[in-house]
Order: C-alpha cells, then sequence, then structure tokens
C-alpha cells in the first residue's frame, strides 16, 4: 500500500514539476527568439 502510494506521488510529482519546468521555459519567449 504505502510502496504503491509512494510511486504514484513520485510519477505525479514528476508530472506535476515537468508542467512547471515546461511553463518556466515557455514563459520567456524573449531570450529563445
Amino acid at each position: 500500500m504505502e510502496l504503491r502510494f509512494t510511486l504514484c506521488t513520485l510519477i505525479e510529482g514528476n508530472m506535476f514539476w515537468n508542467m512547471v519546468a515546461i511553463s518556466l521555459t515557455c514563459r520567456p519567449p524573449r531570450q529563445s527568439y
């Protein structure tokens, strides 16, 4: 039970942080161009 919960939390956390990273990367397009 705990292992499953931890794995789900890690996966959700990774997805959340990935979204945050994408948002931060797409936020400032001035440096990209």
